[in-house]
């Protein structure tokens, strides 16, 4: 019903308001998605509808997105694009976006308003690879054997507090090794945060 509303609206600001409706509901469809994952993933597995995929779009499409949240901080989002022409990548388009944006929004959820952010696409051997750098806080050193576990933050003082579930992280995980691939991150507490995964280019 927005979509058909902003087809149809002609005034810009409406045409906006509505955008950021928009993102908001998808943002909540994406929260619920991750509820229920991590509620039945030690059930049964996921099902993964895999297709030919655009790498490049789905990380313009998850910045898009986070600027309605954060509309200062993703200006200062860089793409890197080092992806070979007609590089094919053979995924599930909802899964791999989810952990696109999980990667960005915590490197724009913690972090000071000047946080620099690259985004690096790449091909190393037969794998993609994704990697969110960011300027942001960081992570201590005893918090990261954790950081992938359902539930679990990172301790954080008062002032730097952010609401979430805890369950971004661990959903990434699970939605990484169901393709077959490999998550990573490498932190320093205060200098900022390197998130990445990998997956086969054609599985």
């Amino acid at each position: 019903m927005l979509s058909w509303f902003k087809g149809t609206e002609k005034d810009p600001a409406r045409r906006e308001m509505i955008e950021k409706g928009l993102g908001n509901v998808k943002y909540l469809v994406h929260t619920i998605e991750s509820l229920l994952m991590v509620a039945r993933q030690e059930k049964h597995r996921i099902v993964l509808n895999k297709t030919d995929i655009d790498i490049l779009a789905l990380t313009e499409q998850a910045k898009q997105e986070l600027a309605f949240l954060y509309p200062e901080k993703t200006k200062r989002v860089r793409v890197v694009n080092q992806l070979p022409e007609k590089c094919v990548v053979h995924a599930d388009a909802m899964y791999i976006e989810n952990v696109i944006r999980n990667f960005l929004e915590n490197a724009l959820k913690y972090s000071d308003n000047d946080v620099e952010v690259t985004v690096t696409l790449a091909v190393k051997g037969e794998r993609l690879v994704v990697s969110v750098k960011d300027t942001g806080w960081g992570i201590p050193r005893n918090c990261l054997k954790r950081l992938f576990t359902q539930f679990y933050q990172v301790p954080r003082d008062a002032d730097r507090e952010r609401k979430g579930y805890g369950i971004g992280l661990a959903q990434a995980r699970y939605i990484i090794q169901e393709h077959r691939g490999e998550i990573r991150v490498t932190s320093e507490e205060n200098q900022g945060s390197t998130f990445s995964f990998t997956l086969p280019i054609l599985a």
